[in-house]
């Protein structure tokens, strides 16, 4: 049985959308060392982020902390097992905004007279996300703060920034993030206590996920 979603498209009337004003540091793991590459997507394609703009825009993804941004790339499907060489190949950015900006905010209550409900972060129907995003950053927004299905917690959130697509500029405030190699005894720590093994295999080598 197909249970119909209740997550519908943006009202024509976003005056007066919730905001958020981005603070504090956010952290993001990728397989690149540029620190700033928005990703960009079709809306009806099957690749790409949640919240992907169509080119020439596109969207760079962020967490508020270390456990978010680990989760977005280990699991997002609960895999129980997850190589070293994949750890090996990531790196690790920090950013601090100094001049903070406010974005669209998705987890505030107030998001729901507009529509929004909890599948705008779950659904795996990108089109409709997609469609909000497209929506937002239309009317102004540079970005919209939201939750991350991989965290269970609810306790991090995730950032996704508009800019212009691919190796992007840094976006208006955002100046002067870090990036280095991916501590990987520290993911190896945290990956456990959520009872995921590392192991030293190649990642062509098939391993049993459930």
């Amino acid at each position: 049985m197909t249970i119909p979603s209740a997550l519908g498209i943006p009202p024509e009337d976003l005056d007066d959308f919730p905001s958020y004003i981005v603070s504090g540091e956010w952290h993001r793991l990728s397989g690149r060392p540029g620190r700033w590459h928005f990703s960009t997507s079709t809306p009806t394609s099957k690749k790409g982020g949640r919240f992907d703009l169509r080119a020439p825009l596109g969207t760079c993804y962020w967490a508020s902390n270390f456990d978010g941004a680990l989760g977005e790339v280990t699991q997002r499907v609960p895999h129980t097992v997850v190589t070293r060489q994949r750890l090996l190949g990531l790196y690790h950015h920090r950013v601090k905004p100094h001049n903070p900006r406010s974005v669209a905010d998705l987890v505030s209550a107030h998001a729901r007279r507009f529509g929004v409900n909890g599948e705008i972060h779950t659904t795996l129907d990108y089109v409709v996300t997609r469609v909000w995003a497209s929506a937002l950053q239309d009317r102004g927004w540079p970005g919209l703060r939201y939750g991350l299905r991989s965290d269970p917690s609810r306790r991090a959130h995730g950032l996704a920034l508009f800019g212009r697509s691919g190796l992007g500029v840094t976006p208006r405030g955002f100046g002067g993030a870090r990036t280095r190699k991916l501590d990987v005894a520290a993911a190896e720590r945290r990956l456990a206590k959520w009872g995921v093994e590392v192991l030293p295999i190649p990642d062509g080598v098939p391993i049993r996920r459930v």
